[in-house]
């Protein structure tokens, strides 16, 4: 536990931002200029029909300039997202070698899938801003860990006037890097899981120092990291609060498109053909669920989750694989004296893992399942055959089938 706890740095992890870059990354050196104007100029170059020819005249970068991790983090969300463009836009299926020779190489070295993913779409396309983008939140429930505790064991609720109110969270200082659209609806998209991430960072020390409090019997230490957990929690559901900035129809209908996966061909500069199919970037690519999953003992069968591994960041993937070789709370806490209020903390926190998912699985079906249906019935309307009424997920599911049943994993288990 200890060396996993004090070597965070080898697996990409910041102690205060998770696995969000703690710094945004910074423009990459000027023989990458080429990248970052194209990338820049996406919304106008698609708006004006020239993604092709804009493609078609760059030239094959080498990679010796990329030499940290945050450049190979910016050039992978500058072609992700140039490539999508090219693909989506530009209705090409074949990726030709200015792209696919670079970006082949900065996938494999990054361990990522080549294809646009949550680690490009949100975790390192973000940057500071000192302009503010206004938006308000309508729910500001407030978090306390305490008074749920209270309620959960059958005790009376705390006053409002003893709870604490956190600030809401707005999107102010943040913007995108790259954008498909050049709108507000599009970056509110990929920063409010920013958000989410940023908030949750700290709950992995905070965590596995909690492993370690509970492998010591230190069962006081591990209530108070709970009732801290819980907190976050609660912040990180009610932050889903600022999606209200992005319109669902013109999320579904406009963006939505360009950030589906590949099912084409990347050429190389020696002629070798390498044909993909593979998924678009999905929020269940995010490593930190899987991370608070395995902490509370929580188990998932499903298939997907398993395939997605593969489209997290190798680093990010390899912190997983060595927590889910550590005990998780649950049985710590059943293997010593744990007592009832370390059994009922847990399953506040967990309580507070499946407010997050309900909310999350509202804002699936906003943005997705109700556009959807919406689509089918303007085409049936124009006499179009609608050959299927199934909805799928960027990720290839139907994504609320399968959110559904991750929630009620926890449900189960927290029973």
């Amino acid at each position: 536990m200890e060396e996993v706890l004090n070597d965070l740095e080898q697996y990409a992890v910041s102690w205060r931002s998770g696995f969000v870059p703690s710094s945004p990354s910074e423009p990459l050196p000027t023989i990458y200029k080429p990248w970052e104007d194209l990338a820049t100029a996406l919304p106008s170059t698609l708006k004006d029909g020239e993604i092709v020819a804009k493609v078609n005249s760059l030239s094959t970068l080498k990679q010796d300039a990329l030499t940290n991790d945050s450049h190979l983090q910016r050039a992978y969300v500058l072609l992700s997202f140039i490539i999508n463009a090219y693909i989506h836009g530009g209705h090409q299926n074949t990726i030709p070698p200015a792209l696919s020779d670079p970006y082949l190489v900065i996938c494999e070295r990054l361990g990522l899938e080549p294809v646009i993913s949550f680690a490009s779409l949100c975790l390192f396309n973000y940057r500071q801003s000192e302009h503010q983008v206004n938006g308000q939140r309508k729910d500001q429930t407030i978090c306390n860990g305490a008074k749920l505790k209270i309620v959960m064991s059958g005790g009376e609720a705390l006053p409002t006037s003893s709870i604490t109110n956190h600030e809401p969270n707005v999107l102010s200082g943040l913007r995108s890097i790259v954008t498909f659209t050049g709108t507000i609806d599009e970056e509110t998209f990929y920063l409010v899981p920013v958000l989410v991430e940023r908030l949750g960072g700290p709950l992995i020390p905070l965590l596995l120092r909690t492993l370690i409090a509970a492998r010591n019997g230190q069962w006081s230490t591990v209530v108070s990291s709970l009732d801290t957990c819980a907190d976050t929690l609660c912040q990180m559901a009610n932050a889903l609060g600022e999606m209200s900035l992005c319109n669902p129809d013109f999320f579904y209908n406009t963006i939505r498109p360009f950030i589906g996966g590949i099912d084409g061909t990347f050429v190389r500069g020696t002629g070798e053909e390498i044909s993909v199919k593979l998924a678009g970037g999905s929020a269940v690519q995010s490593s930190l669920f899987p991370f608070l999953d395995h902490i509370f003992g929580i188990k998932h069968e499903s298939p997907l989750l398993k395939e997605m591994r593969a489209y997290m960041p190798g680093k990010h993937r390899r912190l997983l694989e060595d927590v889910e070789n550590l005990p998780s709370l649950v049985d710590l806490a059943e293997r010593g004296e744990a007592g009832n209020e370390v059994r009922l903390t847990i399953g506040v926190c967990k309580k507070e893992l499946i407010e997050w998912r309900t909310r999350h699985l509202a804002l699936v079906a906003r943005y997705v399942v109700v556009p959807a249906a919406k689509e089918r019935e303007r085409q049936r309307r124009n006499g179009n055959v609608v050959v299927s009424a199934e909805v799928s997920g960027t990720a290839g599911s139907n994504p609320l089938v399968f959110l559904r049943k991750v929630r009620d994993d926890v449900k189960v288990v927290s029973a």
